[in-house]
């Protein structure tokens, strides 16, 4: 079958025209190859090549197969940032600061000014420095401690260490000014201008001569560099028993401020108590920045006293006893043979009270303490018929009471080998 528009299979292809360096005719143009291409005929109803190629061209141009480049989403873009708005809101939150800060210094800071550190300021009034020299306060805070005024000896200074103030109260300072009462003082500093000032003063019966330490501050104001003066009472072994100072009663192991005077120790108990030796007397503000005071409790006449008929009690009990092993007794034996009960006689040999002295033990100051040396004899007799003619034991023992009751009834003996 033959292609009308071609060739036929098996048929030799067409001759193509030689090959002319230049046009066949005016007709015909050259391809940029070099083959010659008929000119189209104007009048030929075949499109054109160049009709061909821009048909092609719109066909392309209408394929709504082919990629379209997307249209940008305006929408996502980040907006521009408002700082205008920004700044406002800034300069709002930096006023609001301010005034808060300023209304919390103005109003509610509680500011301490320090006592150590001596300001001069060119602006104080000398008129009111004048008012109040060295000497007015030095005198000022003894005459208050002289009338009795612990709170306005107070005012004059702050206090010379943390330590407790329970014994600052008028209560009990009233019991230390009764104790020591201040009086005769003497102002021997005349520099007006002085941080320390020597005075002398009559405590009690002592006489003092000491040196006051003197701060000015920066409102030409002149204060005492201190008013008190800690001390911590050391008493070892004593956590049972109470502790009383001039009246008040406080925690053992704490430390006081105090003001001069004497300080007087107490149990509060009838058959235990501190010695004359345990009280303390601070005579001058020109201390240690802490005093440690030793002081150890010690038994009454009366505990002394209730201790040792308590304790010859007992013994005498424990020697009534028909028992080998009598109970709760310092002393006892254990025999292999059978023994007739009715027949046990203890007896003491010796006086075991007449070289003994009572004390309190150092890990409980509270526990009386008695130690005794023992002497006895037994008698018994033995199921078997036989009979022990006596035998001799010695040995070494201690009663201890607990010493806290109020009267000599309340103190029990226990004893120990």
């Amino acid at each position: 079958m033959s292609d009308q528009q071609g060739w036929t299979p098996g048929a030799p292809a067409p001759a193509r025209p030689a090959q002319h360096d230049g046009p066949l005719s005016q007709e015909t143009p050259v391809r940029p190859d070099g083959e010659a291409r008929p000119r189209p005929d104007a009048t030929s109803s075949a499109p054109s090549f160049a009709a061909i190629e821009l048909q092609s061209a719109l066909v392309r141009t209408q394929d709504q197969s082919r990629f379209v480049a997307p249209d940008l989403d305006e929408t996502g873009a980040k907006p521009p940032l408002p700082w205008r708005r920004l700044s406002w809101v800034f300069a709002v939150v930096v006023a609001l600061g301010i005034v808060a800060g300023f209304t919390y210094v103005t109003w509610f800071r509680n500011v301490e000014k320090d006592a150590e550190v001596a300001v001069v300021v060119d602006s104080v009034d000398p008129a009111q420095v004048a008012a109040q020299t060295p000497q007015d306060i030095v005198r000022d805070y003894f005459a208050a401690l002289a009338d009795g005024d612990i709170a306005k000896a107070l005012t004059m200074g702050p206090r010379g260490g943390t330590g407790s103030e329970a014994l600052l109260t008028p209560k009990v300072y009233a019991v230390t000014a009764a104790l020591t009462p201040i009086s005769d003082v003497e102002i021997l500093t005349t520099d007006p201008a002085a941080t320390e000032v020597d005075v002398r003063y009559r405590l009690g019966d002592s006489r003092v001569d000491t040196a006051v330490r003197i701060t000015r501050l920066d409102t030409g104001e002149y204060r005492l560099t201190r008013t008190t003066v800690p001390v911590q009472f050391q008493i070892t072994g004593s956590d049972n028993l109470p502790l009383i100072i001039n009246g008040a009663t406080v925690d053992q192991g704490q430390t006081f401020e105090v003001v001069p005077g004497r300080y007087e120790l107490s149990t509060g108990r009838t058959l235990l108590e501190y010695p004359e030796s345990s009280a303390i007397e601070i005579q001058t503000l020109a201390r240690p920045d802490l005093t440690r005071h030793p002081a150890s409790p010690e038994l009454t006449d009366l505990g002394r006293s209730a201790l040792m008929s308590a304790a010859r009690e007992s013994l005498d009990r424990c020697l009534a006893q028909q028992s080998l092993a009598p109970t709760g007794c310092p002393f006892g034996i254990r025999s292999d043979k059978s023994v007739v009960p009715s027949s046990i006689h203890w007896t003491l040999l010796n006086d075991p009270w007449a070289d003994t002295t009572p004390s309190l033990s150092a890990d409980d100051q509270s526990i009386a303490v008695l130690t005794i040396g023992l002497r006895l004899q037994l008698s018994v007799d033995y199921a078997d018929g036989t009979r022990s003619p006596g035998q001799e034991f010695s040995d070494t023992v201690q009663a201890r009471a607990n010493m806290l009751g109020e009267t000599s009834s309340d103190v029990a003996i226990f004893w120990e080998r």
